[in-house]
């Protein structure tokens, strides 16, 4: 985690600044490399590295130039950051920025300090996207809205995209608090609760795990099993620089929203 007053000297904020490019794409041929017409690489030059190919329109948005305009935003408009905390995968193809605030929301005794996560690629993985949330206090689980709010990345794409998606996601953080309250009101029987995850594909490991947690509570509702699946998307998938395991972390983030909308 890094403060805000120090985002520019926290190494991890820093794994947004490798150099990134579109080059000429080519293929070998025998011994000569042929340029591609009409297509071009995004290309990390520091590993020598082809992060995805494109056309000739698309318009590259840098990932610190993205999350750093959400930021300045962000301090602009005056809201209580906490800390940044930054994730990349894909050898830097995907990327993830959570910002965490100084104001808390309370669901039934949970209290959580409100969040919003900013996502980009160059690969065409992740839409320009961002989605409001929060993390509980005491266990620091990463729990998300239900909406995310994203565009396409487009030819025009600008990191004002990535502000407007924000700006909604901010926008949108009481009605994801009273969506979280609402679903401590639904009751959820064992029978219905493993269905759901079967039908989720979550996996054998991953629902024995999420299950076992929600049969700790003694009366669990929709709200127990999304804070389970979230506890497993954040504590059991672990993020590293350059790993796949950003992919897997958002999918088990993608199961929460889906079980919700097969319990409630």
């Amino acid at each position: 985690m890094t403060t805000v007053g120090a985002v520019e000297q926290e190494p991890a904020w820093r794994l947004l600044d490798f150099p990134v490019k579109i080059s000429p794409a080519h293929v070998i041929e025998g011994d000569k490399a042929v340029e591609l017409v009409g297509v071009r690489a995004v290309f990390r030059p520091d590993r020598m590295e082809v992060l995805n190919t494109c056309g000739p329109d698309y318009r590259l948005v840098r990932h610190r130039d993205a999350f750093m305009a959400v930021h300045e935003w962000l301090v602009a408009h005056d809201q209580p950051i906490a800390s940044v905390e930054t994730a990349v995968g894909r050898d830097g193809a995907r990327a993830r920025v959570t910002w965490r605030f100084n104001n808390h929301a309370l669901v039934g005794s949970d209290r959580l300090a409100r969040t919003i996560s900013a996502f980009n690629s160059y690969d065409g993985r992740y839409r320009i996207m961002a989605v409001c949330g929060g993390v509980l206090l005491g266990d620091g689980t990463d729990i998300r809205g239900d909406h995310p709010y994203s565009t396409r990345h487009e030819h025009d794409s600008s990191a004002k995209d990535i502000v407007d998606q924000a700006r909604k996601a901010l926008d949108d953080m009481g009605r994801t608090a009273d969506w979280w309250a609402a679903l401590d009101d639904v009751s959820t029987p064992r029978g219905l609760v493993e269905l759901a995850l079967a039908a989720e594909h979550v996996g054998v490991r991953a629902g024995k795990v999420v299950l076992e947690r929600v049969l700790t509570t003694e009366q669990p509702t929709a709200w127990t099993v999304y804070k389970a699946m979230s506890w497993y998307a954040t504590h059991r998938v672990r993020v590293r620089a350059d790993r796949r395991l950003l992919d897997r972390q958002e999918f088990y983030h993608a199961a929460a929203r889906g079980l919700m909308g097969r319990l409630v």
